[in-house]
């Protein structure tokens, strides 16, 4: 019986994946291996495409005029906790949809996530007209410890001063961290009885026993767990995704069950696609040699996709919602690019997902972003530019630079700017910890008055000796924002690594990392907000005067600048070099410390 069990097995796989070409992709998970070993660049130009079928705008109005209903009046929302499989399958037209699943079983149904923080999740629904259920308050205020919760009992007291004036910003202590992208074609080529098995023998060659591994054996069961999430989703929608697909259709199919079932429980930062057209691609190009579909039906599965990409939305308190126009979700879909090898990664695929955009209209999501290089064809780039001038919603990032940092030719675009390269071999850029940003023009200000902010002037923000001069000096601000780095990074550092032990503890993205090699290394995300104003700022000081206004109890609430100053943005060598001391001092204070599983720090301005 084991013995039929396995011949049956390797049968399936033989079919699936004739006529692709090599070897090493089938002995070990790698969508990057079975990428270079078969994708077709595309050279020519859009004349190929196909417009839109009659049930793609017939799902198109469905999903248009339900959403604008809910505007109107107000969204339904779950009120029970959400999980991938035990909610039924959702559908928005079922006789006429050709990819299916959806995030919730009604469309446009937003789903509870109290496992963040129940006071957010509860105040989302409250703000919304919706109430809380009094036994699911219960069970996690009582019986179940939620990430927000870990987080503020480990909380130091510098970070919750630094959080509390807004020195710290935007920290992801009351929600999922988001900024993880799974490989989700990993589901489409291999299926997920294949994934499973190389987890069990990932879990099964981790022989000693000690902090770190026993975490690692505890994380790669709760990948298995959510797999077998995944397969019981993919049965609610009649799809057995325990196999891998056959054909274009299938390998959508799967690919959006396995995207579904993340966005069913991960409310994050972003919930980002990842590297997803060239995959599809290949097998676009075996189904159209083989005659199995024809461009118009793989340009309506695209579509249809596409349309179930842009139901996704997420419960949000509307603080949030004043902070982000539109309703983000950030499901950046990334195209385009080189090879290692010199040739360009253009396929006919990325065309299809940029030309939904005539056929079902224009959208903000996905983020469709195109990995740029004016090696890219000629036929391509005019192409970008002209949907570019008609729509306003393709995203552009410059691929050179991500290779110079490290990032790969399989590399994509988490959020709107983050790259991420989540197959690496050498495990380096694999996923990012999102940790938001600080205000360094805030820290400086606070330095400069002994600790105290401009809001919050009842007590200290942090220790620091104030500057008392009636003409400020720029060495000695120098000094005393060094100072202030140090502190500030510090906070910064010892925030993030809790929040990020937290969510790995209480909320850990099972489903995201159960499309990853098991072994990874993350990017921890350090931001910085009013960079150019501080270098501004110390730009005045050196090379114009700058006297503080002081108030009766010596409080600097102003200052009178007198002169002539270069400006960050100017091309200017002296402001420019003004600007590379702040970013190396931040970088080097933040690079010295010790980050949680070995993060590497990244920093975006």
């Amino acid at each position: 019986m084991v013995v039929k069990t396995v011949v049956e097995a390797q049968d399936i796989f033989d079919k699936a994946w004739e006529g692709f070409k090599g070897v090493d992709w089938k002995e070990k998970a790698s969508i990057s291996r079975f990428v270079q070993a078969n994708y077709t660049p595309y050279d020519g130009d859009e004349s190929f495409l196909a417009g839109p079928t009659e049930r793609s705008l017939h799902i198109k109005k469905i999903v248009e005029e339900t959403k604008a209903h809910y505007e109107e009046t107000r969204f339904p929302m779950d009120t029970r906790p959400t999980s991938i499989a035990d909610i039924p399958a959702g559908f928005i037209d079922k006789e006429n949809e050709v990819i299916f699943g959806i995030q919730n079983d009604e469309l446009f149904k937003l789903n509870f996530m109290p496992k963040g923080g129940i006071r957010m999740a509860e105040t989302t629904l409250k703000e919304n007209g919706y109430e809380p259920d009094p036994a699911v308050h219960e069970i996690f205020t009582k019986y179940v410890t939620t990430v927000n919760d870990g987080i503020f009992r480990a909380y130091t007291s510098n970070i919750r001063r630094a959080r509390h004036a807004h020195t710290v910003t935007g920290l992801p202590d009351a929600y999922s961290r988001g900024r993880i992208i799974g490989v989700y074609a990993r589901l489409a080529l291999y299926g997920a009885d294949y994934l499973m098995q190389e987890k069990v023998n990932d879990w099964n060659a981790i022989k000693e026993i000690d902090e770190e591994t026993i975490r690692l054996r505890e994380e790669v069961n709760l990948q298995y767990q959510a797999l077998q999430q995944v397969v019981r989703l993919g049965d609610l929608y009649g799809v057995d995704v325990r196999k891998p697909a056959m054909n274009t259709k299938e390998a959508i199919q799967w690919v959006n069950i396995a995207f579904m079932a993340v966005c069913r429980v991960i409310n994050g930062a972003a919930t980002s696609l990842g590297r997803v057209p060239i995959v599809l691609d290949i097998f676009a190009e075996r189904d159209l040699a083989r005659g199995t579909f024809t461009e118009s039906e793989i340009q309506e599965f695209v579509d249809d996709f596409v349309m179930k990409l842009r139901t996704v939305k997420f419960a949000r308190t509307k603080a949030y919602d004043q902070l982000y126009s539109g309703d983000p979700t950030f499901i950046t879909t990334s195209m385009a690019g080189m090879g290692n090898d010199g040739r360009h990664r253009v396929t006919k695929m990325d065309y299809r997902f940029l030309n939904t955009l005539d056929n079902i209209g224009n959208s903000p999501e996905p983020n469709l972003t195109v990995l740029w290089t004016d090696k890219l064809p000629y036929n391509f780039r005019r192409y970008c530019m002209h949907m570019s001038h008609k729509h306003s919603s393709i995203q552009y990032e410059g691929v050179t630079t991500m290779a110079k940092d490290g990032y790969g030719e399989m590399s994509c675009i988490s959020c709107c700017v983050s790259p991420l390269d989540p197959e690496n071999e050498d495990q380096r850029h694999n996923i990012q910890y999102f940790g938001a940003r600080v205000n360094v023009l805030k820290a400086l200000l606070t330095g400069l008055n002994g600790g105290y902010d401009d809001v919050h002037k009842d007590y200290k923000v942090f220790d620091i000796d104030p500057i008392r001069d009636e003409v400020l000096e720029f060495e000695s601000v120098k000094a005393n924002f060094e100072k202030s780095l140090d502190w500030l990074t510090d906070t910064y550092v010892d925030a993030l690594n809790i929040i990020h032990y937290m969510t790995d503890k209480y909320n850990y993205e099972a489903v995201q990392m159960a499309f990853l090699p098991t072994k990874q290394r993350a990017n921890m995300g350090f931001g910085i907000c009013g960079f150019a104003n501080t270098v501004d700022t110390l730009s005045a000081i050196k090379y114009a005067t700058v006297k503080p206004i002081r108030d009766e109890n010596g409080y600097i609430y102003d200052y009178e600048t007198i002169g002539e100053y270069p400006r960050w943005g100017e091309d200017d060598p002296r402001s420019n070099e003004l600007a590379e001391w702040l970013i190396e001092a931040y970088t080097t204070r933040l690079r010295s410390h010790k980050l949680y599983k070995d993060a590497e720090a990244t920093v975006s301005l």
